[in-house]
């Protein structure tokens, strides 16, 4: 059987009803994830504990680390090779790039890339360029946009929540 790597697609064989093997489509599902670090000191992508007074505001994305900070997130595909990502918390704030850093906003999205990078981890890339999501640490720091260098601090797990 055949099913791509990106974590919220299944790409498998569709049978016709005599059982006939009919070409591979691909079929997209939304999904809840938790997104987890390689790096277990960064542990999961969470909202911060506080919101930028914009209006629409905009939530700060870091790391969890040791705390007991959770945040789902809700991929969704949005064309081919693209996603968009949303807080479940606020779902009307999704990710987007803003110099540099990324935050989940309520005025703006960004569509991202999920590529597969080896032993089940991914990079969460903006489209047509080689800027990775990023975070070193989980002690105050921002999520945001680098060049791929292939660190722990750009290597995501996603885990997913429910059905």
């Amino acid at each position: 059987m055949l099913c791509s790597p990106l974590p919220p697609f299944s790409r498998c064989p569709v049978r016709a009803q005599a059982g006939a093997v009919q070409p591979t489509k691909a079929r997209t599902q939304e999904a809840r994830y938790l997104i987890v670090n390689v790096n277990p000191a960064v542990g999961r992508l969470a909202l911060a504990p506080f919101s930028v007074p914009n209006n629409p505001p905009e939530y700060p994305i870091v790391g969890s680390g040791f705390s007991n900070l959770k945040e789902e997130w809700t991929v969704r595909p949005a064309g081919p090779g693209k996603y968009t990502i949303n807080s479940t918390t606020h779902p009307d704030a999704a990710w987007s790039r803003l110099e540099g850093g990324i935050v989940a906003s309520e005025g703006s999205w960004s569509q991202f890339a999920i590529e597969p990078a080896g032993d089940g981890a991914y990079v969460i890339k903006s489209p047509n360029t080689d800027e990775v999501a990023t975070l070193n640490s989980a002690r105050g720091e921002q999520l945001h946009t680098e060049r791929f260098k292939g660190s722990p601090s750009q290597l995501w797990k996603f885990e997913r929540v429910g059905q």
